[in-house]
């Protein structure tokens, strides 16, 4: 049961079980519907930022807000456990705050930095590919040390990673 103010009556209401979920459930329905929108305007804005070694502050700002949106499109900051077979796969990296990242790609001529995940057998890679010796080169990149990461939304096609170091990852899924 909730109570709502009703603006036309002037007067407090009060809502069954069924109204609530149904309320609910359109409000929902409304926020899911806004990430595509979102997903576009961030994988836009973040296109050359080099990973976001290459942000100016107005547009980190811009970024901040269009990831916090998308979270928001989740329902709530963690995903439902449901969602954990949408990891696997392999995912590029758009955008991240990781210092050590952008140490990287400034410094070497990175063309895409991806992470390949298999739940069933409980595996994770991390790769930065650059280009040399007259072709490509698969580099291992993991973490460094103790720490977590998780995912404060995802989807199909999105996966937005927040790590114990307070930074964040933009995911696009390639496979």
């Amino acid at each position: 049961m909730k109570i709502e103010w009703d603006a036309q009556r002037g007067e407090k209401k009060l809502l069954g079980v069924r109204q609530l979920y149904l309320s609910n459930k359109t409000m929902v329905r409304e926020i899911w519907n806004k990430a595509p929108k979102i997903k576009e305007q961030l994988f836009e804005a973040v296109e050359t930022t080099q990973y976001g070694a290459e942000v100016e502050a107005e547009e980190a700002v811009e970024i901040d807000n269009l990831i916090a949106q998308l979270e928001k499109c989740s329902g709530s900051r963690i995903p439902p456990a449901s969602s954990i077979n949408k990891l696997s796969g392999t995912w590029e990296l758009c955008y991240t705050t990781e210092k050590s990242v952008h140490s990287i790609v400034n410094t070497l001529p990175v063309l895409s930095i991806t992470q390949t995940i298999d739940i069933e057998i409980a595996y994770a890679f991390d790769a930065i590919y650059v280009e040399g010796f007259g072709g490509k080169l698969k580099l291992p990149f993991g973490p460094r040390g103790g720490g977590w990461t998780e995912a404060s939304y995802i989807d199909t096609g999105c996966r937005v990673m927040q790590n114990s170091l307070g930074d964040t990852l933009l995911f696009k899924k390639l496979s």
